[in-house]
């Protein structure tokens, strides 16, 4: 398994940890199930996972805006809230692109359809 796969397994094992522990149940499984598919090499769900990584970066700037704009609207009495909505989102665009990036990858892509078809997936 490419090591930046593996790094995006991770960062979805964390993402849903965190879920469980917020109450965020949805998410928490959708990320599990993620990880599940991802690893077994199903490349439907590689494609899915950049679709919805595509739309986090949208979300994570519409709302890093919309934190931004609460500051400036409260006169830039920076709520603790809103500075950590801003850290959030910004944690979220950077896991995003990372997610994107790698499983856009050609050692990704390779390892997957080899995993899938069960040919040799055992490489780096």
């Amino acid at each position: 398994m490419p090591g930046k796969l593996k790094a995006v397994l991770g960062l979805f094992a964390i993402t849903a940890v965190f879920g469980f522990i917020n109450g965020s149940w949805f998410v928490a499984a959708i990320r599990a199930l993620a990880i599940l598919l991802l690893s077994r090499g199903s490349d439907l769900t590689r494609r899915i996972v950049i679709v919805l990584a595509l739309l986090g970066l949208v979300w994570s700037i519409v709302s890093t805006l919309l934190s931004l704009g609460a500051i400036v609207v409260l006169s830039f009495a920076a709520s603790t809230e809103s500075v950590l909505k801003i850290g959030e989102a910004g944690l979220s665009f950077v896991g995003c692109i990372y997610t994107v990036w790698a499983l856009t990858r050609q050692d990704v892509k390779d390892w997957m359809l080899a995993k899938a078809s069960g040919t040799g997936a055992s490489g780096n």
